[in-house]
């Protein structure tokens, strides 16, 4: 609206040719400002929309999580120079200014891949206890994806084994195996005649790709030789002499 104002005056102004060159100036002036104010938002997402599109931050379809919002996160379902949409899982639409956008944070496949790790003295009684809490488990596109798989087994002691299964489940929905999977286990291992919890469950996560990265970062960091710096210090005179 004060941008209409001045430009009203600023017509006024020129139309007149008794005006003052000095008001003319300070027209120009004030309405140069307030066009800068207001175009000036909309550049800037323009600039920040065309460096992401040409780095290829996310597209349609992808999961993310945007910084520096705490939770702000959905499936991304329309991407422009000047704005994303978003849809997160209650069903709501986002929109967001490219400027706003810090970082962005993007689910691998659209899912989360948690392990659990069980140590329990009874091999079969364990995988039992897997089974069982698989069938207690809601199973959905936005809920657990894929129920839990046990993909290792190993003995690590004397009648003690530990059991690694595998679940993905929606960005989101963590807690269906970081929590609602562990408190299930816990509670049918005590209703066991006899318990074969050991130790945990303990809840990881279990990306295939980000281990095989952390893994070689681990190896590679092996292979350099650590060059430790002996310090010398001076002998301190004993008491006395």
């Amino acid at each position: 609206m004060g941008l209409i104002l001045f430009g009203l005056y600023f017509w006024w102004q020129l139309n007149h040719t008794t005006a003052q060159p000095s008001a003319l100036i300070g027209a120009s002036a004030i309405a140069l400002f307030f066009l800068t104010a207001g175009i000036g938002p909309i550049l800037r997402d323009l600039a920040s929309g065309s460096v992401m599109m040409a780095e290829q931050w996310y597209g349609v379809g992808d999961h993310v999580r945007l910084e520096p919002f705490a939770d702000l996160q959905g499936v991304v379902e329309r991407v422009t120079l000047r704005s994303t949409r978003i849809r997160g899982l209650n069903g709501e639409i986002i929109w967001v200014n490219n400027q706003n956008i810090q970082g962005v944070r993007i689910a691998p496949r659209g899912i989360r891949t948690i392990a659990l790790e069980l140590f329990v003295t009874n091999r079969q009684a364990g995988e039992q206890l897997i089974d069982d809490t698989n069938a207690r488990l809601p199973v959905g596109s936005l809920l657990l994806v894929s129920p839990l798989a046990i993909i290792e087994i190993a003995q690590v002691g004397d009648s003690l084994w530990q059991i690694t299964a595998v679940g993905e489940t929606a960005p989101g929905r963590e807690w269906l195996i970081e929590k609602s999977a562990v408190e299930l286990i816990q509670h049918l291992d005590e209703q066991l005649p006899k318990s074969v919890l050991a130790h945990g469950p303990l809840a990881r996560y279990a990306d295939k790709e980000a281990e095989k990265r952390f893994k070689r970062t681990i190896t590679n960091a092996r292979k350099k030789p650590v060059k430790r710096k002996i310090v010398t210090r001076p002998r301190r005179p004993l008491v006395g002499n």
